[in-house]
């Protein structure tokens, strides 16, 4: 429209000027200056489009000479001749009396390096006959498309999603391209805002993800819909499109959404679009993550923001490896008092096999003080994993509630000699058993002044104390970690537990004196 514009004003100056020349003479004619424009607009294309032409045109074109104009590459141009493009004509002839548009075509090369975003800007210049120019500047902006996994593919998590989605909608993929199960408490995620290098929020992961298999974390704050496609969702998950998002595995970054120590405005730019209200899906080139914005923001399909029907699973270009089976201990370490009674935990598998079993030995561990048949009785035995299947394997044991004055102790369960070429993840489950007994003065004041009612509970869990609650944890009767909180300072904690289904489990109280840990049933 710019374009249109500005020619539109020349016609109507030329014919201005040709009237009021007509108008101081009668006795000739004023000829008119010829024009010169590019009428083609500015692009952004990745380096594999081929070829572009732009399209230049004249008004008043001489009736008698031929009108030449050159196309130059000008200097703030980051491309490379011949190794990115190269341009043919470099002067535009436009015949006598012809008022047609000559194209000028520029070849991009495509290649197999990684590159930044590359610009090519081209001028006009050196006009004959007296030409005007009028329009004289086009732009392009290249995107690499090439993948950046030459120094490490297939050999750590990376971003494979993101989402950014108004009001509040915000999410992140992770994929994991390698041969093994990977712990996510070696990961953290870390938000950077407003240009800092230090991070606003930081995030550790926990939980474990399957080989070539994906990871969403979701905005608390993000529709049902989103969330629904959620393997964990948090509060401290928002970030605004002008954020820097990194992932660290330890204390490298090993991928990361924008630049840290940079901040780009409101967004940051991805080919042809930019990181807000948007979805963009890592292309299935890309073997690896990149911790250089200008490089992997070409990266990246891009879909329309509240597009989902990509998160929760991702495709990428084969990394040449067979996922063998991985065998781990399921259920987190866990403390409880001796008065537990029954205790189930379980063991699960990845990548199963499809026609064969996977048998692993779960026997006690070396770290054991407690002593089985007094303090705990347990059967070593070994645990089947039906071929084709994921499903957990249950371990069964039972502790003693006696009435003996002693310390706390250990049992440690381990995962040995895994069958058919299968790994071991994690192989080893502790609990700590605490005392429950009458050790004297000290031992019966240490849990004075802590309530956890009403037991049995239907909704609303009340925990008061005398002393400030530092922080608690709720685990099911598997010792899986249902919901936790630090940093309380409070005397009076209320828990919703009217969506938690019907059993037994388990509150783990901390206050400065003492660590406390209460059975529960919900009802």
């Amino acid at each position: 429209m710019k374009k249109k514009l500005l020619l539109s004003c020349i016609i109507s100056l030329q014919i201005f000027c040709a009237h009021h020349a007509i108008s101081q003479t009668t006795s000739s004619k004023v000829a008119l200056v010829p024009s010169i424009s590019i009428v083609s607009n500015d692009g952004t294309y990745t380096e594999a489009v081929g070829g572009l032409c732009f399209n230049i045109s004249i008004i008043n074109p001489s009736t008698t000479d031929t009108t030449f104009v050159d196309v130059q590459v000008a200097s703030n141009s980051t491309v490379t001749l011949n190794s990115d493009y190269f341009i043919s004509p470099t002067t535009i002839a436009f015949p006598p009396g012809s008022s047609a548009n000559q194209s000028c075509c520029v070849s991009v090369l495509t290649d197999a390096l990684a590159e930044p975003i590359e610009e090519l800007h081209l001028q006009l210049a050196n006009p004959t006959n007296n030409a005007l120019l009028v329009d004289s500047l086009i732009n392009f902006t290249f995107y690499d498309d090439d993948s950046v996994s030459t120094n490490s593919p297939c050999s750590d998590l990376f971003f494979s999603e993101y989402v950014h989605s108004f009001p509040f909608n915000r999410a992140f993929e992770l994929y994991n391209p390698t041969a093994s199960v990977a712990d996510l408490s070696n990961y953290t995620i870390k938000i950077y805002f407003g240009g800092s290098t230090v991070p606003g929020t930081v995030i550790p992961l926990s939980g474990f993800l399957n080989a070539a298999d994906t990871y969403v974390i979701c905005y608390s704050g993000s529709d049902s819909l989103l969330k629904t496609l959620a393997d964990t969702i948090n509060g401290q998950f928002f970030f605004n499109a002008g954020n820097v998002i990194g992932l660290y595995h330890a204390n490298t970054l090993v991928d990361a959404i924008g630049t840290i120590g940079v901040n780009p405005g409101n967004f940051w730019p991805v080919y042809n679009s930019q990181t807000s209200s948007t979805v963009l899906v890592r292309k299935q080139i890309i073997q690896q993550g990149e911790n250089t914005w200008a490089v992997s923001n070409g990266q990246w399909d891009i879909y329309p923001q509240g597009d989902y029907s990509h998160l929760g699973g991702h495709t990428i270009n084969g990394c040449g490896f067979v996922v063998p089976p991985t065998v781990t201990m399921f259920t987190s370490d866990a403390v409880f008092d001796e008065a537990i009674g029954g205790l189930g935990i379980s063991a699960k598998i990845f990548n199963p096999l499809l026609n064969q079993a996977v048998t692993v030995d779960v026997v006690i561990g070396s770290a054991t003080t407690a002593t089985n048949g007094i303090d705990f009785t347990y059967t070593p035995t070994q645990l089947t994993f039906p071929a084709n299947s994921t499903a957990a394997q249950a371990i069964s044991i039972s502790i003693v509630d006696d009435l003996s004055i002693e310390p706390d102790e250990l049992l440690e369960l381990r995962l040995q000699n895994v069958s058919n070429g299968a790994t071991i993840l994690d192989s080893s489950w502790v609990l700590t058993i605490q005392n429950n007994d009458f050790v004297g003065i000290k031992k019966q004041g240490a849990e004075k002044g802590i309530s956890v009612l009403p037991n049995p509970v239907k909704d609303i869990l009340t925990i008061e104390s005398a002393e400030e609650i530092e922080s608690y944890q709720l685990s099911n009767v598997v010792g899986l970690l249902c919901v936790e909180a630090s940093n309380l300072a409070a005397k009076q904690v209320k828990l919703n537990l009217s969506n938690y289904p019907e059993g037994i489990y388990f509150i783990k109280i901390k206050t400065a004196a003492q660590t406390l840990t209460r059975k529960v049933v919900v009802r």
